[in-house]
């Protein structure tokens, strides 16, 4: 009864071991390569101040080009809000719907994918500056543009 009990506690403990225990995920193995969808934005801006969304899908496969599920991801966004940039910012960072501070972490779903949705300012406005994803030793970037700003 002792060991039968015994045994099933290590079995537990094996399983969060081996699970993380519902956590932010793991790292990308290597070899492993990181692509976004579509692989750049350019936002003609008409002049009209304001807020409009845009997202990119960042997908994580393996090696052997398998998608892969629950893969860390750390995602840094130029302009965005962040721990030090608080006002004046350009870009704002969301995750499950919930505005975040950039460098942010994610994860993939269940078919390797992340879709990272941002916020981002018009209004007469040209910026540009490319996202960075990384996990493990795998990283992509994406590039970002609003154009169309007054040459004056």
């Amino acid at each position: 009864m002792i060991k039968r009990f015994i045994f099933t506690i290590f079995s537990v403990c094996l399983v969060f071991a081996f699970t993380g225990c519902g956590g932010r995920g793991n790292d990308a193995p290597e070899g492993a390569k990181i692509t976004f969808v579509p692989e750049s934005i350019t936002i003609t801006d008409d002049g009209e101040p304001g807020w409009d969304r845009s997202r990119f899908k960042i997908i994580v496969k393996n090696g052997k080009d398998i998608p892969l599920s629950n893969v860390k991801l750390e995602i840094d966004f130029p302009f965005a809000r962040s721990g030090t940039l608080t006002s004046d910012y350009l870009v704002q960072l969301f995750d499950d719907g919930s505005e975040t501070d950039s460098p942010m972490e994610a994860k993939t779903g269940t078919d390797g994918t992340y879709t990272l949705i941002f916020d981002y300012l018009r209004g007469g406005l040209d910026y540009e500056g490319d996202v960075l994803a990384t996990s493990g030793t795998a990283s992509k970037t994406a590039k970002f543009t609003v154009a169309g700003g007054s040459s004056e």
